[in-house]
């Protein structure tokens, strides 16, 4: 029995904003009241909250272990120390599994929910799981590009093929299923890195589509009544026109449940092989009337990130951009798998605009409950980045300043530059101009015979090393 005075307690679900109170938990349950002989902690000063949950990232399995072990310069940098009570182990963008629960713990999350996991890697994970200490944990199981389970629906045996998604769930002990660029694998093992660009285009080898799939999962996944409805990688990830593609899926539920995975990175418009432009505004829209739809954001923050996905013809794309080492695989006829160390620089347009049209996605939410704030660990930056991107959010002075910073053509694409104009007209005032007041102004003084060096130029550096790549997503 235990009894939390003092704290300042915020609780959404019940209507509870910033109440000084106290709390009893008897047998890991809220309860009205305890005995006064009951064990008391004082919270004074101090917030109390429910804990986060990440509903999507990647934390634990095979694929993880390929990326800590990919990447060993990170984990010299960031050495996590063990003390007294506490394990030691590393950090960096990938930390050990002690260092994930430690970090997680410390930002006040109590749940993580490791997103992509073959059937074949349950056990593993599940091991694993056992190392990640203080916080609960759960997996989706891969089975958007099952073979077994398209042979089920290529052959009309509907039945059969509930069964077998209730078999695979229950054998691997998953909490939901996941789909990954559904019909892709067979394309890029059979066709030299080919990838399906249209979901209504036949799956190699099977009279399908990955529409057919789509849709019976969702139907599926509903009749089974999961906790989750099917946690949807929907097919086009990061490429240009691809809000196209997610519009489709998400009519495909035809209003029963289906979760949108890391969405912004399914908000682009423009045409294949161009820069692409921001939806954020129509796929917001969608989701905002159809209560059916959950998503979660799949923010970018700047900095390192680890591209780690079941999406194999991804990252084969990935790696020609990020020039970095990288590991591409299939995992036995059951999914991808792919791991691109990468870097998101703040004055490249397409990783501005991808961190802009994250923010669009939050900002323009009318239902916070249906759209969940993630990075898609490590994907779109750290775990580590949710106390920024959480100030980003709710700090509108704090997100102006920040705006000012980052590739202002990205930005004009986005609603963030109404936002940012209101502002202004509200006396914030105009942001100055990085590097001068003007235009030529260090030209100017070299005509008065100063003497320049162009290392201490501002944002010289930044600028070259920052061209926009002419890579077409």
């Amino acid at each position: 029995m235990l009894r939390i005075s003092n704290g300042r307690i915020y609780d959404p679900a019940n209507g509870v904003n910033g109440a000084v109170r106290d709390i009893c938990v008897n047998a890991g349950k809220i309860v009205a009241e305890l005995p006064a002989a009951a064990k008391r902690i004082d919270a004074q000063g101090m917030v109390i909250m429910p804990g986060g949950i990440d509903i999507h990232c990647h934390i634990a399995g095979p694929k993880v272990n390929l990326a800590r072990k990919l990447q060993p310069e990170d984990h010299r940098l960031d050495v996590h120390p063990g003390t007294a009570v506490t394990r030691s182990g590393t950090g960096g963008i990938v930390p050990s599994t002690f260092a994930t629960g430690y970090r997680y713990a410390a930002l006040g999350y109590t749940t993580a929910m490791e997103a992509a996991v073959t059937p074949i890697g349950a056990r593993h994970v599940l091991e694993e799981f056992h190392d990640i200490p203080v916080i609960d944990k759960g997996f989706y199981v891969l089975l958007g590009n099952n073979v077994f389970l398209y042979d089920l629906l290529k052959a009309g045996r509907r039945e059969d093929f509930r069964q077998a998604v209730a078999w695979w769930v229950n054998a691997t002990k998953a909490y939901a299923v996941k789909l990954v660029n559904p019909g892709s694998d067979e394309l890029w093992k059979g066709r030299r890195n080919a990838n399906i660009t249209d979901i209504n285009e036949n799956i190699d080898s099977f009279d399908l589509t990955p529409l057919d799939v789509i849709k019976a999962f969702i139907e599926t996944v509903n009749d089974l009544g999961l906790p989750h409805p099917p946690h949807i990688h929907c097919n086009n990830l990061g490429r240009s026109g691809n809000y196209a593609t997610t519009l489709d899926t998400m009519r495909a539920a035809e209003g029963r449940r289906a979760h949108i995975a890391h969405v912004q990175f399914h908000s682009y418009g423009g045409e294949p092989g161009k820069n692409p432009t921001s939806k954020g505004r129509e796929i917001a829209d969608y989701i905002n009337n159809h209560p059916n739809i959950t998503a979660d954001i799949g923010q970018v923050m700047f900095g390192k990130a680890t591209a780690m996905t079941a999406d194999a013809p991804l990252a084969y794309l990935l790696r020609g951009i990020s020039g970095n080492k990288w590991v591409n695989a299939d995992t036995e006829c059951e999914s991808g798998c792919g791991i691109v160390p990468f870097t998101y620089h703040e004055k490249v347009y397409i990783h501005t605009l991808q961190w802009a049209i994250g923010l669009e996605l939050f900002l323009l939410s009318k239902d916070p409950w249906r759209l969940v704030l993630s990075t898609d660990h490590p994907n779109g930056g750290s775990f580590m980045m949710y106390p920024r991107l959480i100030r980003l959010l709710m700090d509108r002075d704090f997100r102006n300043q920040e705006i000012q910073k980052v590739n202002q053509k990205a930005i004009r694409q986005t609603v963030l530059a109404d936002k940012l104009a209101r502002a202004w007209a509200e006396g914030q005032g105009a942001p100055r101009r990085r590097g001068g007041r003007r235009r030529h102004h260090l030209r100017r003084a070299r005509r008065q015979g100063a003497h320049v060096q162009h290392a201490a130029l501002p944002d010289q550096g930044r600028r070259r090393g920052h061209r926009r790549p002419r890579i077409p997503l």
